[in-house]
């Protein structure tokens, strides 16, 4: 059994970035059943390219086989081609490092320290987000739903950063700074029934000057109730007139199902 994370600090992961009860050890999942992306059949869904615009097609939707719950690709057309415009990408990538070579072009890379007891082999890595308010705003959030329309209990999920938005959190890129005081960035989820009336929200705080989380922490789901789908929006940190300039990516794992 994968998901048993007991995390040891060192001294240079506390001065990578700054940190606190982030890089605490890891809360217990509640009972349930636990999708861990290590199911034999995630095998074909599994990115064979780190960048997500050359792992996604129009057809690429996975499927867990015991619950249903899937997802597809969102393709936005711009400047006159189409392209990978978010979603929720199964990922075999990880590293214990982040640094400059992470770029868009590495952007399903998910990050887990060297230290930790047993790692994570799969993972989604979910993109984009929507902030109505910035120049040409498109709704890119993606969104996880039961293909069955069978409401079901999404009592929790595991939550973790990747090493692009590490990156540049820490350090800035060309396109954006790193976090500055009073910066703070937001993952929420939104509930909807089989109606699609909104069953809950729930927020995760990402990162934030001085405290930005590092590997897998636990991210309670149960005020969400009973859902058909859920639609993720990430949202915060360094912005300008397009929106939140820091990368839109965070990684999920073992989602736990009410039984």
């Amino acid at each position: 059994m994968k998901k048993l994370y007991f995390l040891i600090l060192s001294a240079t992961l506390l001065t990578a970035v700054g940190c606190s009860e982030s890089d605490e050890p890891q809360q217990q999942l509640p009972q349930g059943h636990v999708i861990t992306f290590e199911e034999a059949w995630f095998e074909p869904f599994v990115a064979t390219n780190p960048y997500s615009g050359a792992a996604v097609t129009p057809d690429y939707v996975w499927y867990d086989q015991t619950t249903t719950l899937s997802s597809e690709p969102i393709f936005s057309t711009s400047y006159g081609y189409t392209y990978y415009g978010g979603g929720a990408t199964v990922s075999g990538y990880t590293s214990s490092t982040f640094n400059d070579t992470f770029d868009y072009t590495q952007d399903l890379y998910f990050y887990q320290s060297a230290s930790l007891a047993s790692v994570v082999n799969h993972a989604l890595v979910l993109y984009g987000n929507y902030e109505p308010e910035a120049v040409g705003a498109v709704d890119l959030r993606p969104v996880i739903f039961f293909a069955d329309g069978v409401e079901r209990e999404i009592l929790a999920a595991r939550i973790a950063p990747t090493c692009y938005f590490l990156q540049v959190a820490d350090d800035g890129n060309a396109f954006s700074p790193a976090l500055g005081e009073g910066d703070k960035i937001i993952v929420s989820a939104t509930g909807f029934d089989a109606e699609g009336k909104v069953t809950g929200v729930s927020e995760f705080t990402l990162a934030s000057y001085g405290d930005v989380v590092h590997n897998w922490r636990v991210w309670d789901l149960s005020a969400l109730g009973a859902v058909e789908r859920v639609q993720f929006n990430i949202v915060g940190g360094p912005t300008d007139e397009y929106g939140m300039s820091t990368p839109k990516y965070f990684a999920l794992d073992d989602i736990v199902i009410g039984e």
